[in-house]
């Protein structure tokens, strides 16, 4: 039996948003721990590895380990119809009387704050063809960057204007965004500041991404409180998104051959 019932909607909203980036059916591991969830998007380019503790969610109960499987848009469609002050409560095995569900049926019981109306969704989960992991790649990074979102989305919009991939280019003291094409240059750089929290790097560390993935992934988390770039010079990107919820987001994006 799982019941995970958050404070509010946008949650689950969030969580099922940043996943629309990379798959279109995912696959959910939940345990006494918490849910977790990592994919490869089918050109394997792009990862996302989800750890939702918890202690995240208002009520979490969950006595032995269940693979569960959804089609992100079917999902998705259901929490869009939820105001952001619903609270919503996601149950599978057990109806809210204690009886026996079948395990195909995921329920999403979304209610609002001394009202009293709620609503219900039943979402015919699918079948889990495999419960075999995808592993992390193992990586050590020379660069650390920690940023606001909004400044690294305006950054990447910037060069989106001129170029479809982005070189990020980071020093001891300022990280620097370029791209370039046939209508010509773009450079942005940051210092250290309000906007750039954190800049920590054991060497000059530069690389290049496709700006197409990237926005794809900033859009789909754009209420992260801050976003941590860790790369070095030609070797992936691992983005990590601090949501305002016990959620961690990582993605882990493939250099571009410069």
């Amino acid at each position: 039996m799982l019941i995970a019932r958050s404070k509010s909607s946008y949650e689950w909203r969030a969580v099922m948003q940043a996943i629309s980036t990379i798959v279109d059916e995912a696959v959910f591991n939940a345990t006494s721990e918490g849910i977790t969830f990592r994919a490869m998007d089918p050109s394997h380019v792009a990862l996302i590895d989800i750890q939702w503790s918890n202690a995240a969610f208002e009520q979490y109960s969950c006595d032995n380990e269940i693979i569960f499987a959804v089609r992100v848009d079917e999902l998705l469609k259901m929490l869009k119809r939820a105001d952001k002050d619903e609270s919503l409560e996601v149950r599978m095995g057990m109806d809210e009387k204690q009886e026996s569900m079948p395990v195909d049926l995921l329920t999403l019981r979304f209610t609002k704050y001394n009202a009293k109306r709620s609503r219900e969704y039943k979402l015919r989960l699918l079948e889990v063809s495999s419960t075999q992991s995808t592993p992390l790649p193992k990586l050590s990074f020379a660069t650390k960057v920690n940023m606001s979102l909004k400044s690294l989305i305006d950054a990447l919009k910037d060069v989106e204007v001129v170029s479809e991939q982005v070189t990020i280019i980071c020093s001891s003291n300022a990280i620097k965004f370029e791209g370039k094409g046939d209508a010509g240059e773009a450079s942005v750089t940051f210092e250290q500041d309000e906007e750039v929290r954190e800049i920590n790097t054991n060497a000059e560390s530069r690389s290049t991404y496709s700006i197409e993935y990237l926005m794809d992934i900033v859009n789909a988390v754009d209420d992260a409180e801050s976003v941590v770039l860790e790369y070095s010079s030609k070797m992936p990107l691992r983005l990590e998104f601090i949501m305002p919820f016990m959620c961690r987001i990582h993605y882990y994006l493939a250099p571009r051959v410069e």
